[in-house]
């Protein structure tokens, strides 16, 4: 992960939930912010307006955003339950965390079936879902944290 001077790192995370996932997500963002790296949560399936982020969470003290700045210099890592993120930034780079294989399949489904709902590809479903290869010039770095997720993906 290349790191410039005004990078902002952003990792997505599920509001309200304390699972092994957003914990490790929480961890590598505060870890981040230790190292001095501008780093910053930000929350989806946020419902009633309360606060996203989960109690269990609060003493890691990571900034909040709403918004991400989608420029080049940026990066946003998207956990792999939540791939239809990926379509939604195009200049800034992705890194897909793969936290959990099984998750992934178990939500694939509800992600395929919202991708097609709001048209967001082509005839090649999987191709512009997950860009695998790539999407034009920028491709998506992917990260395991164990070894059954990058005998998955190899």
């Amino acid at each position: 992960m290349k790191i410039f001077p005004n990078t902002k790192v952003y990792v997505l995370c599920i509001a309200h939930i304390h699972t092994g996932g957003p914990t490790l997500l929480h961890q590598l963002a505060a870890n981040l912010v230790e190292r001095g790296i501008n780093t910053a949560m930000c929350y989806y399936n946020i419902t009633d307006g309360k606060n996203p982020v989960n109690d269990e969470y609060l003493k890691y003290n990571i900034p909040v955003v709403k918004n991400i700045d989608d420029t080049a210099d940026n990066i946003v890592i998207v956990p792999e339950s939540f791939t239809n993120a990926l379509l939604l930034y195009k200049q800034a780079r992705i890194i897909l965390w793969w936290l959990s294989v099984d998750n992934w399949a178990a939500t694939f489904g509800v992600q395929l079936q919202f991708a097609q709902t709001q048209s967001l590809f082509d005839i090649r479903p999987l191709a512009g879902l997950y860009l695998w290869g790539g999407a034009g010039n920028r491709r998506v770095e992917h990260w395991v944290q164990s070894e059954y997720a990058r005998r998955f993906l190899t």
